[in-house]
């Protein structure tokens, strides 16, 4: 009895393994690199198929396989505004949120905390086309700043090189 279980189990995880390599196989995704920026779209099967693109960059502490941070660009319609979602560790101090700064004289735009699970806390901020101008043309280091539990102030670089030609070459929804 346990034999024949084993084997009807094996049986149905290779089953749900070879649809999962379909589905997986049927959905095609392309990425393009503008300098510090990355720019994926992953075409989805229908009815109807689906095209969804984000530019993202990543910031990694040496040697760990996790992102330390993650912010990625949306551009939808031409009436709504670009939406900018970024990524933190777990460990901030919420009152004080999430900021975007382009360089160490901006006071920064001010991201909207939206949740923290364990994988890590969640904001977004609508790109205005101010905003838009100002990131295209930033020539310094920029940065997601926030304060952690213990109140001390963290400043995760962020580069807006190649941050014009990403939004650029991201199709409208």
């Amino acid at each position: 009895m346990l034999n024949t279980c084993l084997r009807l189990a094996l049986l149905l995880a290779t089953v749900i393994f070879a649809g999962a390599t379909v589905r997986a196989s049927a959905q095609q995704s392309t990425t393009a690199t503008f300098e510090d920026w990355v720019v994926r779209c992953v075409n989805r099967p229908g009815p109807p198929a689906k095209k969804t693109c984000d530019m993202e960059q990543l910031t990694q502490v040496k040697g760990k396989n996790t992102p330390l941070s993650r912010v990625a660009v949306t551009r939808p319609a031409k009436s709504a505004p670009a939406k900018m979602a970024i990524q933190v560790p777990v460990n901030i101090w919420i009152p004080t949120g999430i900021k975007v700064q382009t360089g160490s004289k901006d006071a920064g735009f001010a991201a909207n905390l939206i949740q923290c699970i364990p994988a890590g806390c969640f904001a977004d901020l609508a790109i205005t086309e101010d905003m838009l101008r100002q990131f295209r043309t930033v020539t310094t280091r920029g940065r997601i700043v926030f304060k952690n539990a213990a109140q001390r102030d963290v400043d995760i670089p962020l580069s807006f090189k190649g941050f014009g030609q990403a939004f650029d070459a991201l199709p409208k929804r």
